[in-house]
């Protein structure tokens, strides 16, 4: 199995080593797996929940997926486009 390509802007934020959680994506530092957060995001959980059930990630590092993800989205819709 290739290693996931991680996006430059969450380089440092989220890793992958095949040592570690057989190489699923994580939170740097952690064994916390990042699909955990878009799970959680998903049902609805706040992100002050998810801090909470996972004290070894930090606030910057979810703030970076979520801005991240919204980028990606913005991207993809055009939606900066729209509103020009």
């Amino acid at each position: 199995m290739n290693a996931p390509s991680i996006p430059s802007m969450l380089e440092g934020v989220i890793v992958s080593t095949p040592d570690t959680l057989s190489g699923g994506l994580r939170f740097n530092g952690t064994r916390v797996f990042l699909q955990a957060l878009l799970d959680g995001i998903a049902a609805g959980e706040s992100v002050e929940d998810f801090l909470d059930s996972y004290p070894s990630v930090s606030r910057a590092q979810v703030e970076a997926v979520l801005n991240w993800q919204r980028s990606v989205a913005q991207d993809a819709l055009r939606l900066d486009q729209a509103a020009s």
